[in-house]
Order: structure tokens, then sequence, then C-alpha cells
């Protein structure tokens, strides 16, 4: 399986833009462990998911995750092979959200972004290294810099490219959890030191975690277009406001500007 880092994937699309516009994988029958690997030691499930028919586990898990006031997502989105594989860390309110931007685990990005969603409408601001990794293959060093200082502390609307935003909408993890089927009993192991239970979802190498104890939320997506630990379920949803339109500047704007014509010193 093969991921691209993080900035590799940004300068991949940006590009793509300026020429439009100017797990480890888990089996999906679970096995028992070799007679030689002891089984993870937890304490029982207090809410019956070990016990309970795997599809009544998932049903229920869905209804809560959708039902969920706000959430806390951590982890990727997007096309894990050959990218874009987008990261971040957010808290939802409602169908907003707002949080960071980051390069995945493992990839040698700096990178950062404010991400903040309202009404639909999907924002970022970056950090200096963010628009150096963002533009290293498209603009020289003196170009990205020279953007730093065009954008200044502004946000950045993304409405044109759904990858910075978007792709991280609550809404778009709930159709993840919402589209399987078919779940198959794994076996108990532990989320933030609390136990939980997997379930396969069969036909795939894909695989859920969910809350052994309390109510059965969904705390793990082991997915191909999802993976992300989710957690904070109902908790006092953040603040979330819209910035204001003289604090904002357009993604595609910034983009050509970055490409203009520039004087070469003699």
């Amino acid at each position: 399986m093969k991921n691209r880092p993080w900035g590799l994937c940004t300068a991949a699309l940006t590009a793509g833009l300026l020429l439009a516009a100017c797990q480890a994988p888990d089996p999906a029958e679970p096995s028992s462990p070799p007679a030689s690997v002891a089984p993870v030691s937890v304490a029982p499930s207090s809410n019956g998911v070990d016990i309970a028919a795997p599809d009544q586990t998932l049903k229920r898990a869905q209804t809560l995750l959708r039902e969920a006031t706000s959430f806390r997502f951590d982890g990727c989105r997007g096309h894990r092979i050959d990218g874009p594989w987008d990261c971040a860390e957010y808290r939802t309110a409602g169908a907003d959200f707002v949080g960071t931007l980051k390069p995945h685990k493992g990839s040698p990005a700096k990178g950062r972004a404010e991400i903040l969603s309202v009404g639909g409408r999907y924002y970022i601001r970056p950090d200096a290294a963010w628009w150096d990794e963002a533009f290293g293959k498209t603009v020289d060093k003196a170009g990205a810099a020279a953007i730093v200082e065009h954008v200044g502390d502004r946000w950045v609307d993304t409405a044109k490219v759904p990858s910075y935003g978007a792709v991280f909408r609550p809404a778009a993890v709930i159709a993840d959890l919402d589209g399987i089927d078919t779940v198959v009993k794994g076996g108990p192991t532990e989320f933030a030191g609390q136990p939980a239970f997997t379930f396969g979802i069969r036909g795939s190498f894909d695989s859920i975690i969910v809350a052994a104890t309390g109510e059965p939320y969904p705390v793990r997506l082991n997915m191909v277009t999802t993976e992300a630990d989710l957690s904070d379920f109902g908790a006092a949803p953040p603040r979330i406001e819209a910035p204001r339109a003289d604090s904002v500047v357009d993604l595609m704007n910034v983009l050509l500007w970055a490409t203009r014509p520039r004087r070469i010193p003699a």
C-alpha cells in the first residue's frame, strides 16, 4: 500500500488546478491468533457488543454517529493510494467544524493549516511552511514567501478545491460508516485505554472498532476512504463563526496570483 507524502499530494493538486484554471489492513474474516501469540488482555465488555449480533452493533453505531451533536475527528480521508490523502484533527458542531489540517503520520512535511467550515463554506489559514510545501514545485522560494505576505493572516476560501475542506465534512464521515452493509465479529481490544471490540467489514480488509463500555460508539474507522479516531461524542461543541468578508481571499485567486509573470532582477 503506497502513501504519498502530504506535501507532494498538495503540490500535485496545485499543479492540476493551475493547468485547468489559468494500515495496517484488518482481515474481513477474523481468525484466531496463532497459538504462540497471546490474545490482548482487556476487561470484558459491559455493553454487550461481544455477544450481540454484529449487524445489531453496526446499526447502533451508525445511529449513534448520525445523532451525535458533536464529535472529534483525528485522521485522514480521501484516496489512500495515489492520493490526495489529507489528514486533519477537528471538532464538529453539527455540520460545521474547526481544527487543523496536518501531514499524515510519517510524512516529512511540516506545514499545517487551520481549517474552518461554516454553513457549507470551507476555509483554510495556512502557516508559512504549508505554503512553501504546497508551491515548492511550481514557484521559487521567493514566490512562496510572496504568497505568505500576500495572504497574510486572512482565511482562504477553498470552495473550488474540495480536498482542502469539504473532504472532512461530518456528513462524509457519517456516510462512510452508513455505507457498511455487513460486519463480522472480530475480537476484544483496547482504544484509548478503554475496552473496545473490533469488527471486520465483509468483503474487504477494512474494519471498525466500537466502544465496549457505555454506548457502542464507533471509535476507530480503518477504511479505504477514512482512517481515523473518533471521540468526544456529544461534548459541548466549539463556538464556530464565519470569518469577516474582508478577512477572506479566494484560493483560486491566490493560485493565479502566485503564477503571474515576475520581473527578473538584472
